[in-house]
């Protein structure tokens, strides 16, 4: 009997038929299934805390030191740890699985064996797969995956009839999957060398391999056959993976290494392969635009790169360099320290409180190397407390630590879990500690203002005393705290102060009551109300809010805005194409000047603060003074309203 032709969704919107009479193989989607409604609302700006779960026997591999070799993992195993409330009593609010799709074992179980849209028999059905799903979903726990979107085994039944079609002549969607060297010279097969750099662009990672079955040179990436995204049929393909994930509960994705795929590596800024790069990346959300959707991006996902995963379309970045071993808080708590508190606070209020303002958000996995476990469970809770998505992984860390060190994880998790203020979408503002080398604390309030938490790191190694100055904040001078992590009473305010010993590398989280934020407004830079001259102009910027800034590089050219109130902060960015004097004006008098030079590209710094203006209407002018071709301007302005 013929083996069916596989019929994926998209061929009954319209689209053309690729599929070649009986060369298909089994159907793993099945349309008369429901799809799962997922966890609504904003559930990643609600939690922030993710387990990591590698579904596939791995290959053995030595990493950090190790030698890992572990199992397969069930869908029905992570069920029942589920419904005993595992994960919820220990504050995961999302459970990422990796590469959950039939595959090898090789990074861990990435290379797909079938179409990407298939189980193994190891792991269990599609049945357990969305018992698994509903069954977090029901306590609020979403659940992402990590998917390698840019190559198939060399096995994949896909692949093998892309081989015997290209062989016989055949134009079949399969073989449309993959980029054929396509020379003929002298009409002879194509030669024994593959296409070189020059003559066909390859990506990183990127190669030639040759098929005895087709004989003809195939595209590789990571050394598998490499789909290429240059291929309308490709990207069809991946947005019937992404749909059937979707339907079956899957509500974010990491995309693994995007930037070693076919088809991405053309044109360069706004080129054609970024649109194609984005059109996979934006497909998500366009698919079920009633969830709040995940697109994160391992490999190029790391905030150096914002601007252009901000251009493409993903909603995550890396907190820190890709490292499995390393953060900008481990930097700070180093002996002699890499960059000091008040450069780590400069990195977060770019790449955390900026990103929260565009609804977007920054991620940071638990290290996996040896190091103390007080140390390793302080670096999560200082990027954790501070708002960044953080993970743990089950394997690497909750299966092989000690006991004590996974209890410290799970402190962490737990805490972050026991308050509104604690979740990635609570504002954070910096008050003042001492002493300021090691001393860093923190007010989180809740996105709707019910709540509010004061988080206080040691950045010493050793125990150290710190006190918190809570005068001017909006925290309740004199009361009683509440320990998140425990439970229990904390430390008390006293007449705007707080101080307590905190053990060395050591964190708390209290509960405290706090007056709601002053009233302000923001006033964006595309308002109609600014008014400019010489050069200055709105200039598009995804990483900007509202998606561009005002601004330019003319001496003496000036954005200026009139506003009602008895305050103003200035947003904007700063970077290696800044100006170098940019001066400011309230009322036609001058408040001193400020430089955008800097040697990082930032987003949403503080450039200027005004405070204590007489109540009723102001003018700000910001005006560039220097000669240089540097470019000064405004992202936003936030008006105090009163106080």
């Amino acid at each position: 009997m013929t083996p069916p032709t596989r019929v994926i969704a998209w061929l009954t919107a319209g689209t053309v038929v690729l599929a070649a009479a009986g060369a298909g193989w089994a159907l793993s989607r099945e349309p008369n299934r429901k799809p799962l409604p997922g966890v609504p609302g904003k559930p990643f700006a609600e939690g922030g805390s993710t387990m990591n779960i590698y579904v596939t026997a791995t290959e053995p591999f030595d990493f950090m030191g190790r030698h890992w070799d572990y199992g397969a993992t069930t869908f029905a195993s992570v069920t029942k740890q589920i419904e005993a409330g595992y994960f919820s009593d220990r504050g995961i609010t999302n459970l990422m699985m990796y590469g959950p799709y039939a595959s090898t074992g090789q990074w861990r179980g990435l290379p797909a064996t079938g179409d990407l849209m298939d189980f193994d028999p190891a792991n269990g059905t599609l049945d357990d797969w969305r018992e698994m799903v509903t069954a977090a979903n029901d306590r609020g726990i979403t659940v992402t995956m990590y998917i390698a979107l840019l190559y198939l085994h060399a096995t994949s039944p896909i692949f093998v009839q892309a081989e015997k079609d290209r062989a016989a002549g055949t134009d079949s969607w399969h073989s449309r999957l993959f980029l054929w060297d396509e020379r003929e010279p002298n009409g002879e097969t194509p030669p024994s060398q593959p296409p070189l750099e020059s003559q066909i662009e390859r990506p990183m990672e990127g190669d030639w391999a040759f098929s005895e079955v087709a004989q003809r040179w195939y595209a590789t990436s990571w050394q598998h056959p490499a789909l290429n995204y240059e291929s309308p049929a490709t990207m069809e393909f991946a947005h019937e993976v992404l749909r059937f994930w979707m339907d079956n509960g899957v509500q974010g994705f990491e995309l693994d290494a995007p930037q070693t795929m076919w088809g991405f590596q053309e044109g360069g800024v706004d080129g054609v392969g970024e649109l194609r790069h984005a059109e996979l990346v934006r497909y998500p959300q366009e698919y079920r635009p009633e969830w709040q959707v995940r697109v994160t991006a391992e490999g190029m996902g790391t905030f150096d790169a914002q601007a252009a995963m901000d251009r493409i379309g993903y909603t995550d970045i890396m907190l820190n360099a890709d490292s499995d071993d390393y953060s900008f808080a481990l930097g700070a708590a180093a002996d002699p320290p890499d960059l000091t508190l008040d450069e780590l606070e400069a990195h977060y209020v770019s790449f955390l409180d900026h990103r929260r303002l565009l609804g977007r958000t920054s991620s940071a996995p638990a290290t996996q190397s040896d190091q103390p476990g007080a140390l390793r469970a302080f670096n999560l809770a200082v990027q954790g407390g501070s708002g960044a998505l953080i993970s743990i992984d089950q394997q690497m860390l909750i299966d092989a630590l000690p006991a004590p060190d996974v209890q410290a994880l799970f402190d962490v998790t737990t805490a972050l879990a026991a308050s509104p203020a604690e979740a990635p979408g609570a504002r954070r503002e910096r008050v003042p500690a001492s002493p300021a080398a090691s001393g860093y604390a923190l007010l989180r309030t809740s996105a709707d203002g019910s709540a509010s938490a004061l988080n206080v790191f040691n950045f010493a190694a050793t125990p150290t005393e710190i006190t918190v100055d809570l005068t001017g904040s909006d925290v309740r001078p004199s009361q009683p705290t509440t320990d998140l992590r425990t439970g229990e009473p904390g430390p008390a305010i006293r007449d705007g102060s707080l101080t307590v010993t905190i053990p060395g590398h050591g964190w708390l989280f209290l509960d405290v009551a706090a007056d709601p934020p002053a009233a302000t407004t923001m006033v964006d830079s595309a308002a109609d109300a600014w008014g400019t001259g010489s050069d200055w102009a709105e200039v598009p910027d995804r990483s900007a809010y509202g998606g561009g800034r005002i601004g330019g590089s003319t001496t003496d050219g000036f954005a200026e805005i009139a506003f009602t109130g008895t305050g103003i902060e200035v947003r904007g960015p700063v970077g290696p194409g800044g100006a170098a004097e940019v001066e400011i004006f309230i009322d036609g008098v001058s408040q001193g000047t400020h430089s955008q030079l800097a040697e990082h590209t930032r987003h949403g710094v503080l450039l200027f603060r005004a405070t204590g203006l007489a109540a009723g209407e102001h003018t700000i002018r910001i005006e560039k003074r220097d000669a240089g071709k540097g470019f000064a301007g405004i992202d936003y302005v936030h008006v105090h309203l009163k106080g």
